[in-house]
């Protein structure tokens, strides 16, 4: 009787589930990598890199970790279009290789396009976002607006050796090897009635926890008709794999002293959630706001102050659409 009462006691065993790993606060000033090593830059004043007059825009992204294609919807594009760039952001040690220097871009609807090779040019640098590695460049590339040439469907992907892994992981359980993807975000400037400006170096790649604060100077006085802002970040997470944390995921936006994201704005949720990639593997972020509850007719500067608990952060770039 012995036998059989054995046996059942240790396929009983067998099948209870395993104690679950737990992950480790990766990506945020508490976990094994600390604060970002690099010291946070006094931004100032940042001026915008790109201006264009009787325009409008449109952007889509996605999450890059652990992968090496993605797709990106863009919306609200009017034709024709002037101008459109990609941004992306890479973790390494030390200089970004070539593999993630060279994505492609092809269109995949309406209609198609053939793959276009692009070269990102570095537009910022800074301290690793609180993971391996000790550096993040941020990337921008012109995408030709044969490509780019209208709203829809879009594939990015990078050539092997741009990501330490290709195969999905879950960036808290699964490979961390150099180098680390972040995500893609694509900008088609099209037509429009608004000055559209564009905002990369000077705040690109300025890796910050806690807090962080810069002026965008614009080219143009607001007239009070029409005010948007997309913000486009790395790093944003709610907490770690599918676990939330207030401490990371609370972050707060304001312009000119007024909340347009996270706690106390309409818009509730964080700019820095990672929920271009949600549920995993997070990590970017594209959002946007109509932020003419607050600002005023007559300004040409908006003081933008970001209050990030313990999550580390790195910003890639700004957009405005305003008259």
């Amino acid at each position: 009787m012995r036998m059989p009462i054995l046996a059942a006691l240790l396929t009983s065993c067998l099948a209870l589930p395993l104690a679950a790993a737990e992950p480790t606060a990766l990506g945020t000033a508490d976990g094994p990598a600390g604060a970002p090593k690099a010291a946070q830059r006094a931004l100032g004043a940042v001026f915008a890199a790109n201006v264009y007059a009787k325009a409008g825009y449109g952007t889509g992204a996605v999450g890059l970790r652990n992968r090496l294609v993605g797709g990106i919807n863009v919306s609200a594009v009017v034709g024709p279009v002037k101008a459109a760039f990609l941004y992306w952001a890479v973790i390494t040690n030390g200089a970004a290789p070539t593999a993630a220097r060279t994505p492609t871009l092809s269109r995949r609807f309406p209609g198609s396009s053939s793959a276009t090779r692009l070269t990102g040019v570095a537009v910022g640098t800074g301290g690793s976002p609180c993971w391996s590695g000790n550096t993040i460049t941020v990337f921008k590339a012109v995408v030709p607006v044969g490509v780019a040439s209208a709203a829809g469907l879009y594939e990015v992907r990078f050539p092997t050796g741009a990501s330490g892994s290709a195969n999905g992981d879950d960036p808290w359980f699964g490979t961390q090897k150099l180098p680390l993807l972040e995500g893609a975000t694509l900008v088609i400037v099209g037509s429009g009635a608004s000055t559209v400006a564009v905002y990369d170096a000077g705040l690109a790649g300025a890796t910050f926890s806690s807090s962080q604060s810069y002026t965008l100077a614009m080219p143009a006085t607001y007239t009070g008709s029409v005010f948007d802002l997309t913000n486009i970040g790395a790093d944003g997470q709610h907490g770690l794999t599918r676990n939330a944390s207030a401490s990371t995921s609370d972050e707060v936006t304001r312009v000119n002293g007024v909340a347009i994201a996270g706690t106390g704005s309409p818009y509730r949720d964080s700019d820095w959630n990672g929920t271009v990639a949600g549920p995993l593997p997070e990590l970017w972020d594209t959002t946007n706001h109509d932020i003419r509850f607050a600002v005023s007719a007559g300004t040409s500067t908006l003081n933008m102050a970001i209050t990030a608990g313990n999550d580390c952060l790195t910003p890639v770039a700004n957009v405005l659409r305003f008259k």
